[in-house]
C-alpha cells in the first residue's frame, strides 16, 4: 500500500515517518510505503492527486 501523507510543521523527520509506517503496516497486514508531497514526482503528481482519499488524524 501506499500513502501520502503530510506532518505538521516542523514534524516530518525519520523517526516519525518509520513509527507511522510500522504503525499502519500491523494496522492493515500489509507493507506500507510512505511519501510526502515533496517527495513526489512532478509528472507522476497530476494522477496520484486524483486519487488520493485525503484523512486527517
Amino acid at each position: 500500500m501506499d500513502a501520502l501523507v503530510e506532518f505538521a510543521p516542523g514534524q516530518t523527520t525519520f523517526r516519525n515517518c518509520m513509527e507511522l509506517a510500522f504503525y499502519l503496516e500491523v494496522l492493515f497486514c500489509r507493507r506500507v510505503d510512505l511519501v510526502t508531497e515533496l517527495g513526489l514526482n512532478r509528472h507522476l503528481r497530476p494522477y496520484i492527486e486524483q486519487e488520493v482519499a485525503w484523512c486527517e488524524a
